[in-house]
Parts: structure tokens; sequence; C-alpha cells
């Protein structure tokens, strides 16, 4: 038995889960991922749980910021130097829009758990005229 339906954009619900499990992967050297959910009877939790460096308690409440980018990543021999800074803000503004959130736990060396938390599929109406594959549609490209 499944835990249920998110009810959300799902191109975009990939696009997040996709960039957290990505960063997962990036800053885990040696150790594990874990991606979980659970329902309640209004939400649906994803977690991306790593094993990771870890974020530093002055840097988590600027996590989602845009173009800010945590110092000792940049410092590390796990990533390359580059990059915006954009795709974790891009990521929590996306769940924001959709209802949801994004909260992020840490510690340095211990690893960090990403929890994205959706609306649960209860019933809404569901415009399909909006889906976000028919981009054309949407941008006025096709009729």
């Amino acid at each position: 038995r499944g835990i249920g339906y998110v009810y959300a954009d799902r191109v975009r619900v990939a696009e997040i889960l996709n960039n957290l499990i990505s960063n997962a992967v990036k800053y885990t050297k040696q150790g594990t991922i874990i991606v979980s959910a659970e329902a309640s009877n209004s939400n649906i939790r994803i977690s991306v749980k790593d094993t990771g460096v870890g974020i530093s308690k002055e840097d988590l409440d600027r996590i989602g910021e845009k173009f800010f980018r945590v110092g000792h990543y940049l410092e590390s021999d796990i990533v390359r130097p580059g990059g915006t800074g954009l795709g974790l803000y891009i990521t929590f503004k996306l769940a924001r829009l959709m209802g949801g959130d994004i909260k992020v736990k840490s510690q340095v060396n211990k690893g960090t758990t990403f929890t994205l938390t959706l609306p649960k599929y209860i019933g809404q109406y569901i415009d399909s005229s909006q889906d976000s594959l028919d981009r054309f549609r949407r941008l006025g490209l096709k009729k």
C-alpha cells in the first residue's frame, strides 16, 4: 500500500528531488544517502538524508538564500569551485509555490537531512490545462 500522492506539479517535484539528491551525492564523499517518504492526513514528507560534510549552524539559516553558498563547501576537495548558489534558492521557492516547504537539519562532518513537505492529494481540483509538461500551450506557442 502506498502513501498517496502529492498535490503538486510533477515536473517541479522531480526538479526539487533531483536537486536535493544530486546535492547529497555531491557532498557525500563516502557513506550513505537515504531517500524516504511518509504521509500524514494532509501532507507527504520526502526526506533526503546523507552522511556528508554537513552544514554549520551559522550557515543553516542562510540555506536557500539567493546566491548563498556554504563557505566550507567552497574549500572542500569534494566539490569543484563555481556554481551560482541558485540551486537551493530555486528548490525552496518551487516547494513554497506549490504550498509546501523544505526544512534542513545538519551537523558538520555528520551529514544533512532535507525534508520536503507538500500537500497530499485528497481530491482537490486538478486543472490539466496547466500541466507543466505542455509548456508550449502555457506560453501561447501552441493552440
